[in-house]
């Protein structure tokens, strides 16, 4: 990885920051993962020097793999949760490039 990429990521602070989480919970993410439609979805990350940097692409599919769409449909009264979700994954790429 060459400084310029490195230049790109984002720390744990940025990321929690822009998703109006604590730090421990995208540390959570990290290690645990968080449940999606499709099964346990976890947040690719590189930790170097000791602090936990996550590439924006990585942060991208784990929002997307999070909010998937599941296997079978959804029923009507979790069609607002869903639009609120997917407005949610779009205000957070914004906030975080």
């Amino acid at each position: 990885m060459t400084i310029t990429e490195i230049a790109h990521l984002h720390t744990l602070r940025e990321v929690a920051k822009a998703a109006r989480v604590k730090s421990q919970t995208v540390r959570s993410w990290i290690h645990v993962g968080v449940a999606g439609p499709r099964g346990v979805v976890k947040l690719a990350a590189t930790k170097i020097g000791g602090h936990y940097l996550i590439h924006p692409d990585a942060l991208a599919a784990f929002i997307d793999a999070r909010n998937a769409t599941p296997q079978t449909p959804l029923p009507a009264s979790d069609a607002s949760r869903r639009r609120r979700a997917e407005a949610d994954r779009r205000a957070l790429r914004e906030r975080v490039g």
